[in-house]
C-alpha cells in the first residue's frame, strides 16, 4: 500500500526538482525518482555508510568531513601522491573559506 506525502516546493528548489524531472526516465515515477535521489545522497553523506575498503583510489570516495579521525588516517596512509595532492588542494580551499569567514566575523 502506497502512502501519500506532500512537500513544499520553494522558489530555490523548484528549478532543481524541474531538472530532476527532466532527467527522470519515463518508466520511473517522479516520487520514485525522489527516492532514488535521496538514497544516493544518503549513500554519499552518511558517515555510517563509509567503509575502509571504499578508499580504493579508482572509486574516488572520501569519508564524511566529521568522520572519525582513524578513518581519515586510513585514507591518507593508503593514498598515492596524486590522491594526496587532491586532498591537499581541497584542504587549502577549505582553509581559505574558513579564513575569509573568520575575517568577516572578527571585523
Amino acid at each position: 500500500m502506497a502512502k501519500i506525502k506532500t512537500i513544499s516546493v520553494s522558489k530555490t528548489s523548484e528549478p532543481i526538482l524541474d531538472r530532476l524531472n527532466e532527467l527522470r526516465p519515463n518508466n520511473i515515477s517522479f516520487s520514485e525518482m525522489l527516492a532514488i535521489a535521496s538514497n544516493e545522497y544518503i549513500k554519499n553523506h552518511d558517515p555510517n555508510n563509509m567503509k575502509i575498503d571504499e578508499f580504493e583510489s579508482d572509486k574516488k570516495v572520501v569519508p564524511s568531513f566529521y568522520a572519525d579521525i582513524i578513518t581519515w588516517q586510513e585514507l591518507v596512509r593508503g593514498s598515492d601522491i596524486g590522491r594526496l595532492r587532491e586532498i591537499q588542494q581541497r584542504l587549502v580551499q577549505l582553509e581559505n573559506l574558513v579564513r575569509q569567514r573568520e575575517e568577516v566575523l572578527l571585523r
